[in-house]
């Protein structure tokens, strides 16, 4: 790190794992010494005993915390940056009280058989404390330890001061952003550093460490002043399937002035990553895409008053948001006459995750076929003809998270692979069909189109060098799928 600045969880990640050597030091030189004297039990008691006073007892609860809340911590981070389902982090969070609760527990129940075995005078009262010849050894040894490792301590941030003095020989590089606000940072330092030193809004759900890409920017200007992109960032860009010109901040050291445009939105300040990242930065996942959209809702709208198609538009995305639920998606998206929903926006990203997602918006099809059946029959005698209406189904890759303004947010979706849904939505005119499919969700859902009278085509899509195969499935055919 070339600047000290970082979200408040970080420094205190940081600050327990610098205070752990100090803490273990009395712990490490007790059950040394402990372990050196002759007893006559064995070794387990003599540290049980020897624990098992107030202040021992005391030091230890407060070690264990530390410990956990430094380790839960860096879990924490690396959870989020690997995009895991909320299913993991309720067993993690399952698993990380009960860890720290078992191991109190345990040294509670072994300090009081210990107790008992005084009070029964089966064990020497005196095995509480150590003889004054290794009691003073120990405490030497402790106060070694400590001076060391705080003699450490000073000596890095002395070098981090004397490495600051060199660089400033070197000047300064310029970091500007959307705005032309500018940071002056010293050459080494990430963009991410600079955008944290200037109080940038900048998002980094991993906190910089490269394990997501929500900190990708795009540079403006500048690309020549840039070393090129190391293998892991390279790889996480290629997943991602970024375009030139797109780097990670937290990886990218410029060497001269540069221009880059945050591509994810901070919420707030932005200084620390937002406990949740479907909140701030959003998640990368493969979720299953749902577009609908009315047929001649043109020429519906203008037959009738204003007053009309509000109820219309309100019973029919009750239809629609009540089918897309039933099968376990989210209606997310209500704009004009067309729905968007998302599937697997809540599960994990493994192969299982994503197969079930497309069954379910495979299933939301037929469901809404099946309750638009109703609405026509309650709406006949309004409209004089049943509402038509076309389904595009797509999966894939896409950043998952909650989008608005201050309170009001709500999840959505954003990438190419909404876009293909949304187009797939529109072929259903071309193809005179009530849904069109692409083969990514029929081979994830395990659907054979043979099953389903479907005619297959291809579309040609940006990003992909082969084109994509997709399905118009007849309206007979999509029925089936809700059942």
């Amino acid at each position: 790190r070339r600047s000290l600045r970082m979200p408040p969880t970080e420094a205190l990640q940081l600050t327990l794992g610098l205070a752990l050597p100090l803490l273990l030091a009395a712990h490490i030189t007790g059950v040394d010494a402990a372990l050196s004297a002759d007893a006559g039990v064995d070794s387990y008691t003599r540290i049980m005993a020897l624990l098992w006073t107030p202040t021992g007892a005391l030091r230890q609860f407060v070690l264990l915390g530390v410990v956990w809340l430094h380790g839960m911590i860096g879990l924490g981070f690396w959870l989020k940056g690997r995009g895991a389902g909320a299913g993991w982090i309720a067993a993690w969070r399952i698993g990380a009280w009960a860890l720290p609760l078992a191991a109190l527990l345990g040294f509670l129940d072994a300090g009081r058989s210990v107790a008992g075995l005084m009070k029964l005078g089966l064990l020497s009262p005196t095995l509480s404390a150590l003889p004054a010849d290794l009691h003073a050894e120990a405490q030497a040894n402790e106060f070694a330890m400590i001076a060391n490792w705080t003699f450490a301590i000073f000596a890095t941030f002395a070098a981090r001061g004397l490495r600051h003095l060199i660089s400033l020989r070197h000047g300064r590089v310029v970091v500007t952003y959307p705005g032309g606000r500018t940071v002056r940072m010293l050459p080494g330092g990430s963009v991410l550093e600079a955008s944290r030193l200037g109080n940038v809004p900048h998002v980094a759900v991993c906190g910089g460490r490269g394990r997501c890409s929500t900190c990708r920017v795009e540079i403006v200007r500048g690309l020549e002043n840039l070393p090129p992109a190391d293998a892991e960032e390279s790889a996480l860009l290629s997943r991602i399937r970024a375009p030139a010109g797109v780097r990670l901040a937290c990886r990218l050291h410029p060497t001269g002035p540069v221009t880059v445009h945050p591509l994810l939105k901070a919420q707030g300040h932005g200084r620390r990553p937002s406990e949740d990242p479907m909140v701030h930065g959003g998640r990368e996942k493969r979720v299953a895409i749902l577009f609908t959209d009315i047929r001649g809702s043109t020429a519906i709208a203008e037959q009738r008053p204003p007053y009309d198609i509000m109820f219309l538009l309100e019973r029919y995305f009750e239809t629609i948001g009540g089918a897309v639920e039933a099968a376990g998606g989210t209606p997310n998206a209500f704009v004009g006459d067309e729905v968007m929903a998302i599937f697997g926006a809540d599960g994990g990203d493994g192969p299982g995750d994503f197969a079930a997602a497309a069954a379910q918006a495979l299933h939301a099809a037929g469901e809404i076929a099946r309750r638009l059946e109703v609405l026509n029959r309650s709406l006949v005698r309004d409209l004089g003809q049943p509402l038509r209406i076309g389904i595009g189904i797509h999966g894939g890759p896409a950043v998952v998270g909650r989008l608005g303004y201050g309170e009001t947010r709500m999840l959505t979706a954003v990438g190419d692979t909404v876009h293909v849904a949304r187009r797939l939505e529109e072929l259903t005119k071309a193809h005179a069909c009530l849904l069109v499919v692409s083969d990514d969700i029929l081979q994830a859902a395990g659907r054979a189109p043979a099953t389903l009278d479907a005619s297959c085509h291809e579309i040609t899509v940006r990003g992909r060098v082969e084109p994509l195969a997709v399905h118009a499935v007849p309206a007979e055919a999509v029925h089936r799928l809700g059942g």
